[in-house]
């Protein structure tokens, strides 16, 4: 096989950024506590940044024409320091080899190559950091002649970790554990020796599929008999330093029995979460991984929480209006509290946001649906809102009003003109400080995207 090695071109963004997301989901998987699934759109956007830098460079090694492995490189020159002398060392800060080719002599290449240009450069010496589960670059880079100078530690302090790995072996699954809703609320079980409450859920017996083992818990200990079973992947539980892991169900329940058929000796149906658990430290985070994975919605008993997400100016209010009425829908808009309040916009946003959303639950919870009006302008926020909602056992619907600075401007003008009730004075400043804080929602992160044109606002 015949290896190749050069620098990188913007022919190769997509092949490397393939690469890359490899060694992502590598990451994922060896510290699912740490670096987060997927590989979004910012991660391959930083490889054009390497690109374009004259401090940093993307290497790539060809096998028989194909981009087979890639390295991400910085050009790193510290000043001295109160602690540290002055330093100059050649980083690696991304390196990965196609599955298929490795053990091939690719990684070698690669090394040989930053080591040339390192001398090339002016560099005495290349650094580099791994992670401790990653036992196989581990073994590589020990071969190559990279000592270790510098390590790394942790000391948990919670007795109960859980993660949710990519991949799993079935002979490891040995618990089944079912997030269950009936009529839109969620299904907890009380043991008859207990006072807490858990999800339905159990061994495996064996023999048995863990399918089966999750179907035959939820019919035994909620009287389920006519449900949808889905599984949301593999969860594991470290407790005292042992490991036991099981699988992680969805239920979406239609008919119970009314009878238990386990150890169980009540169950409840129930919107709010319980105040005592049997597993704090286990089940919570389960139903938060549910949510997180987009069930919890409740398809009867709840109303829907619409949020629109936008700029000021962008046509929220308009359009909240407008769904209001095909929705019969409540709108609870931030300018109608902070205009009222005696206190910076900024400083009552905090207390206007817990309001807000703790009124749309409430207003859900009976069976309306509620309007969510106020911007959302960071994507953490948006977030954290999606699994507030869903949480609570309601389903919720982004709106994202995508408009250019034109037709911003042109509806500022407008409103300045003849602001209506509650509305404020969107100055050059506001819309400024607006465009360089918000964040566009990413591809897939809303549900209606509605394209604003300067006539659709009136």
């Amino acid at each position: 096989m015949e290896i190749r090695v050069r620098p990188a071109t913007e022919n190769d963004f997509e092949a490397v950024n393939s690469l890359r997301a490899q060694v992502n989901a590598l990451h994922v998987q060896g510290r699912p506590d740490i670096f987060k699934p997927g590989f979004c759109e910012e991660l391959q956007a930083h490889l054009k940044t390497y690109l374009a830098s004259e401090n940093n460079a993307v290497i790539v090694a060809e096998a028989d024409g194909q981009i087979a492995g890639f390295a991400m490189v910085d050009y790193i020159a510290r000043p001295e320091g109160p602690y540290t002398l002055a330093r100059s060392f050649y980083h690696v800060a991304e390196i990965g080899v196609d599955p298929a080719h490795q053990r091939r002599g690719v990684a070698t290449a690669l090394t040989e190559y930053m080591k040339n240009d390192a001398l090339q450069r002016g560099f005495s010496k290349i650094e580099l950091d791994v992670w401790a589960f990653n036992e196989s670059a581990l073994t590589f880079y020990k071969k190559a002649g990279f000592t270790t100078y510098r390590r790394y530690m942790e000391l948990p302090l919670a007795d109960t970790q859980v993660t949710f790995p990519e991949t799993w072996r079935d002979g490891a699954l040995k618990y089944a554990v079912i997030v269950a809703l009936y009529r839109g609320k969620w299904i907890f079980c009380r043991h008859r020796e207990r006072n807490t409450w858990e999800l339905p859920g159990g061994h495996r017996e064996p023999g048995e599929t863990i399918e089966a083992a999750a179907r035959r818990e939820l019919y035994e200990e909620t009287g389920a008999v006519d449900f949808d079973l889905a599984p949301l992947g593999a969860y594991a539980v470290v407790r005292s330093g042992v490991p036991t892991c099981g699988m992680l169900y969805a239920a979406r329940v239609r008919a119970l029995e009314g009878t238990l058929h386990s150890e169980i000796e009540t169950i409840k149906i129930a919107a709010a979460l319980p105040a005592s658990w049997t597993y704090p430290d286990i089940q919570p985070k389960l139903l938060c991984r549910a949510a997180a994975l987009g069930y919890g919605a409740a398809p009867a008993g709840g109303g829907t929480v619409h949020l629109i997400c936008g700029q000021i100016c962008s046509g929220k209010s308009t359009y909240a209006r407008r769904l209001a009425g095909e929705k019969n829908a409540v709108i609870l808009s931030s300018d109608d509290l902070t205009a009222v309040l005696p206190c910076d916009h900024d400083l009552s946003y905090p207390i206007v946001r817990n309001f807000m959303v703790k009124k749309a639950l409430e207003i859900a919870h009976r069976g309306t649906d509620v309007i969510l009006d106020w911007g959302f302008w960071h994507s953490s926020d948006r977030a954290e809102i999606t699994e507030t909602v869903r949480e609570s056992g309601l389903d919720c619907k982004w709106y994202y009003m995508q408009a250019s600075r034109e037709t911003i401007n042109a509806h500022a003008a407008k409103r300045n003109a003849a602001p209506g009730p509650g509305e404020f004075y969107a100055d050059d400043g506001l819309l400024q400080k607006c465009a360089a804080q918000f964040e566009p929602p990413l591809p897939g992160e809303m549900d209606v995207v509605i394209d604003i044109k300067e006539e659709d606002n009136p």
